[in-house]
């Protein structure tokens, strides 16, 4: 294959520019695979594949170029598999698997990462499928190609990952709870939750009934303590989170307009507020998803990880997400905190505090409910 001397912008092409061919193979060439619509004739020689050079190990990843022209085309990509997994990983896209040729220039990555276990050359099979908006194949495809990388022994993770960590790709460790980082070894909760306390992905502890604080260190008592102390042990008299000991003064049923509120009325404001928290919540989720549409191709996330955002993203349209949903999107969002601005920490840290609210919301009407049905 020879380097392209000019490239009609207006005819569909896929391409490897030459200094990315000069990084795998050491040749600065341009390698074309499909130009002015038609797929190059010498990618259909059989035992092409056989010819190549193996990829050398400390490449990753591999930068493709491909454009649509003045014509929409369909893509699929399949069959993108490992044939040595002990050696090599499947490969992973930087883009969704099937969709839309941009009708400009762009750039995509395909990630080809050793598993480091052993040494060898493993061989991996791509498959292309591109459409007409007809639904007609282009002429020669799919393109069925077989590429192969040479791959080292290494340490997965270099450093290793703290705090029961566990290793699940180059550089990537998956944390336990309250642990969160490239290697575990930030702690989400600022200190360890006592008391039975669980630490939750937004950073804060989740407190047993009768304890609270930063840590759940705290716990209510009655009597109270005196004289400015504090109650830091288990008592056999909790005294429950809403309850308040001290004499209250009765406030009398509404009359005539006057006076306190119905148990009805209080009913419908608190539900006007749940409403008016969840507006807020969905308006700060929209741009929670738009920060993570438009960064999280430069994120060292796990293929599972891409594929449940994905899915949070087409289900967002047309429902509101669930508690474990939203969760999972301040889980990635804390994880890759290093790479947001100032102005999207901010509206991280205003969507965690909404969440929040929504949850204490929730608790304290499950506990009333609890206590109704007790009274009857």
């Amino acid at each position: 294959m020879i380097e392209s001397k000019g490239r009609n912008t207006r005819k569909l092409a896929l391409w490897i520019d030459k200094n990315q061919v000069g990084i795998i193979a050491g040749y600065h060439i341009e390698l074309r695979i499909i130009e002015n619509g038609r797929v190059e004739a010498l990618l259909m020689e059989p035992g092409l594949s056989d010819e190549l050079p193996p990829i050398p190990s400390q490449v990753d990843t591999v930068n493709l170029t491909w454009q649509g022209g003045d014509q929409r085309f369909r893509y699929w990509f399949e069959n993108l598999t490992s044939l040595d997994q002990h050696l090599l990983y499947n490969p992973l896209l930087s883009i969704p698997a099937h969709g839309w040729i941009p009708h400009q220039a762009t750039v995509f990555q395909m990630s080809i990462p050793c598993t480091g276990k052993d040494e060898g050359v493993a061989s991996i099979v791509l498959g292309l499928h591109i459409y007409t908006t007809s639904g007609h194949a282009v002429h020669n495809t799919p393109i069925i190609f077989k590429l192969k990388k040479r791959c080292t022994a290494f340490a997965l993770c270099n450093p290793r990952c703290e705090n029961n960590g566990t290793c699940v790709s180059p550089r990537m460790c998956a944390c336990p709870a309250g642990y969160s980082g490239h290697h575990c070894e930030k702690v989400v909760c600022g200190r360890p939750c006592q008391n039975g306390g669980q630490c939750l992905p937004e950073g804060f502890c989740f407190c047993p009934e009768g304890f609270y604080g930063d840590a759940c260190e705290l716990s209510r008592c009655n009597p109270e303590c005196i004289k400015k102390g504090t109650c830091n042990q288990p008592c056999k008299r909790l005294v429950k989170p809403d309850t308040d000991v001290r004499p209250r003064r009765r406030i009398p049923p509404e009359v005539n307009g006057e006076g306190g509120t119905t148990r009805k009325q209080r009913r419908k404001n608190r539900k006007d507020r749940r409403a008016i928290n969840e507006k807020k919540i969905l308006k700060t989720e929209k741009r929670i998803l738009k920060i993570i549409n438009r960064k999280s191709k430069t994120w060292n996330l796990t293929r599972d990880e891409r594929r449940q955002i994905r899915k949070i993203q087409r289900e967002v349209k047309t429902r509101a997400l669930q508690i474990t949903e939203r969760n999972y999107l301040v889980k990635i969002l804390t994880g890759e905190r290093d790479k947001l601005n100032k102005k999207e920490k901010q509206k991280l840290k205003r969507y965690k505090k909404l969440l929040k609210l929504n949850r204490k919301r929730r608790g304290k009407a499950k506990t009333k409910t609890k206590r109704r049905k007790k009274d009857v």
